[in-house]
């Protein structure tokens, strides 16, 4: 976000292909920042209609550490109670072991029937 700010300051246009970031679609402080994917709302509405197709009541969500992961997942999880649905604690990934996890450090396990997870 610290690159979108400076190159708001020097009136320079960016085309995102990756930024999903809710705030991003915010005019007035990013007028000249465009992204060629939806924002997170749009994702997270999309995961809570598949999970209602599945009849599926009760989810987990596993995210990066970061702003496109738990964004992600703060999405997910708002859409999914204005839908209610039930949802598990959440459980991020910190960066450090977004490569290999130790087991001592895994989330606790969630009896829930989906685990949605956010790309890492």
């Amino acid at each position: 976000m610290e690159l979108f700010t400076f190159q708001q300051m020097l009136h320079i246009p960016q085309v995102s292909y990756a930024s999903t970031a809710p705030e991003l679609s915010d005019n007035t402080r990013y007028d000249f920042f465009s992204r060629v994917v939806p924002p997170d709302t749009y994702q997270a509405q999309a995961m809570v209609d598949i999970v209602k197709a599945m009849r599926w009541n009760y989810v987990s969500t596993v995210a990066s550490e970061g702003n496109y992961g738990e964004s992600g997942v703060d999405a997910f999880i708002q859409k999914s109670r204005e839908d209610a649905l039930s949802c598990c604690p959440s459980s991020v990934i910190p960066e450090k072991h977004q490569q290999q996890i130790p087991p001592a450090e895994r989330p606790p396990v969630c009896p829930a029937q989906l685990p949605i997870c956010l790309p890492m």
